[in-house]
């Protein structure tokens, strides 16, 4: 009796818990903001409740509707997509259809800047048929992999079908769905920077077709000309770095660059665009890559001997490679790195 009084008692407790945390998460309205919606989501999500999580973007997406934000309803849709997905993999179709559906709906096709609407929502499909496609992976369902490459590829193909058009429109409305990079300036916040650099993590995290890396490959350097062509010389410099790398790590010997002409074309670039803003994030690269082989090349005594990082001993290869970048100034730098050893950048 005694056991089964305490079992009893521990029931009504958690019981009793639950309840109270019931009460204390508020229910979501379409009168609360976008803020204190995400806010309610976000505690949700933390908290491993899925349904729960699910009910507030459902909410979300409601009132974009009517409020008629095309990035809060995505983001919303999105979201509600990613909580069901949790509960149960095939759940996600239902949320698939609907954003197929979008892309035929008033709402893009009808709206100013219809073609970056559409070009996005390409995007986030072939990122929601990634999620499919790893899930796919783990339960070894081949059909459902087949289905999930092509999907994804076709919605990347999709999404950056037109890039001159996409150069030319701003990305600033859809700044809800995506983080800004660092180097979004340089690209002046252009749709085609954003989803390629967004499509690019679709591809690389997940083996979409023979050649994921080629294909991406490609549609760099397709931006590349775009941003030539208009003479935006701050994107391309930057783009070029994106192709380079990409090409230096080229996993077909017959397309990679080499690291001797890696450096010899960084340099060569570096020294035709010193007068606008790209230079520096060109250098930047460039100095990061060779402290990063100094570094690697370096023992404890020599780095315990190096000038002025004695006191500043770093526990780790990054705050290393960042101890060692204060150390130096341009003019130092300068001298040693065009002197490195040619394989610098492998």
């Amino acid at each position: 009796m005694t056991m089964k009084r305490i079992m009893f008692s521990v029931l009504v407790a958690m019981l009793a818990v639950v309840n109270l945390t019931a009460q204390d998460t508020p229910a979501p309205k379409k009168t609360d903001t976008y803020e204190q919606l995400w806010k309610l989501y976000n505690e949700n999500n933390s908290n491993s409740l899925p349904k729960s999580a699910c009910e507030v973007a459902d909410v979300i997406a409601e009132k974009a509707k009517d409020d008629q934000n095309f990035s809060q309803l995505v983001k919303a849709m999105k979201a509600s997509a990613e909580q069901r997905m949790d509960i149960s993999t095939d759940s996600i179709l239902p949320d698939v259809e609907r954003f197929e559906g979008m892309l035929s709906s008033a709402t893009v096709t009808r709206a100013a800047d219809a073609p970056a609407r559409k070009a996005v929502l390409h995007a986030l499909l072939a990122s929601i048929y990634k999620s499919v496609l790893n899930s796919s992976l783990s339960r070894s369902d081949e059909e459902q992999v087949k289905l999930c490459k092509e999907r994804i590829r076709m919605h990347i193909e999709a999404s950056l079908d037109n890039k001159p058009l996409l150069a030319t429109l701003d990305a600033t409305p859809f700044s809800e769905l995506y983080l800004k990079g660092e180097d979004s300036h340089l690209y002046d916040n252009d749709v085609l920077s954003l989803l390629l650099f967004y499509t690019e993590n679709t591809y690389l995290f997940n083996e979409c077709g023979n050649h994921p890396q080629e294909e991406m490959l490609e549609h760099y350097k397709q931006a590349l000309k775009v941003y030539q062509d208009a003479g935006r010389r701050n994107a391309a410099v930057a783009m070029q770095i994106r192709v380079w790398q990409r090409m230096s790590m080229d996993q077909r010997k017959s397309m990679r660059l080499s690291a001797q002409e890696h450096k010899a074309n960084l340099k060569a670039l570096y020294e035709a665009n010193t007068d606008i803003e790209a230079a520096m994030r060109l250098w930047l690269t460039i100095r990061n890559a060779v402290l990063v082989k100094i570094v690697r090349n370096w023992s404890s005594a020599d780095m315990c001997s190096a000038p002025g990082l004695r006191q500043r001993w770093p526990r780790h290869l990054p705050h290393m490679r960042n101890a060692v970048s204060t150390s130096l100034s341009e003019s130092e730098w300068k001298a040693i790195s065009w002197q490195t050893d040619p394989s610098i950048f492998m």
